[in-house]
């Protein structure tokens, strides 16, 4: 975390906790996104249906409509992976999660 090294398991705060099961490394939110990491070029990200079609992102829209999952955050559609993948660049000071 921010150049640190952390013990797991670390919670930083009430909002998010970090785990080891394995060989995989599990963040997990308070609202159940899951993001675990398997290795350097494997990670998985899951969501509770409840947020169905209403999430956007680089993970697509959780719709099941294959055919708008390179929106761009203006809601335009790309089939450019680049122009996909920086359009949802979060600049630092932008972000939501800050760790002290």
């Amino acid at each position: 975390v921010n150049n640190q090294k952390m013990a797991v398991p670390y919670r930083p705060d009430e909002h998010l906790r970090v785990t080891l099961r394995g060989q995989r490394l599990y963040l997990v939110t308070d609202f159940e996104l899951v993001v675990s990491f398997g290795g350097r070029k494997n990670a998985v990200i899951s969501l509770p249906s409840m947020y169905r079609g209403l999430v956007r992102g680089l993970c697509g829209n959780y719709d099941e409509n294959r055919k708008n999952e390179m929106l761009l955050p203006s809601g335009a559609l790309t089939q450019n992976l680049s122009t996909f993948g920086n359009s949802w660049e979060v600049k630092t000071e932008d972000a939501l999660l800050r760790f002290p």
